[in-house]
């Protein structure tokens, strides 16, 4: 076998032992293609009975009688060094003992590389549990 036969064979079994080796301590990271830059909760009612206008009564989920919807708002940022072509943000709601109540998703669509655009995320009164919303995360798909 030659030098050159030698040093292919050697150049193989690195790449393939080294393939996944993306993170530390032999942990692959994930491939995060979008972030949420930052959001805020808002618990809101309308403004007159049929108003189209939405009047803010707390920051976060707070439930009164008056409450009508826990509203997010938020904007996220293409991260992926390309196009996305569409994104599916999934905010769950929990209880304060970490129980699964809900949950809610949009899409976007034709996010550019490094661009931000914003989202909202409506949990309505009418929504089973909506008084018992202690928290949230988010799940995001993108592809």
């Amino acid at each position: 076998m030659n030098k050159r036969q030698t040093l292919q064979g050697l150049i193989i079994i690195l790449i393939v032992g080294l393939s996944g080796c993306t993170g530390q301590n032999g942990k692959t990271t994930e491939n995060i293609k979008a972030e949420i830059i930052n959001y805020e909760v808002e618990t809101q009612r309308h403004k007159f009975i049929d108003s189209g206008d939405w009047v803010k009564i707390a920051d976060g989920f707070i439930y009164n009688e008056t409450a009508e919807r826990y509203f997010i708002n938020g904007t996220i940022k293409n991260v992926a060094g390309y196009t996305l072509v569409q994104l599916n943000i999934t905010a769950n709601f929990f209880d304060s003992n970490n129980n699964f109540l809900h949950s809610e998703s949009i899409s976007i669509y034709d996010l550019p590389n490094t661009n931000t655009t914003t989202f909202e995320i409506s949990y309505w009164n009418s929504t089973p549990k909506f008084k018992n919303v202690d928290h949230m995360t988010f799940n995001i798909l993108a592809t």
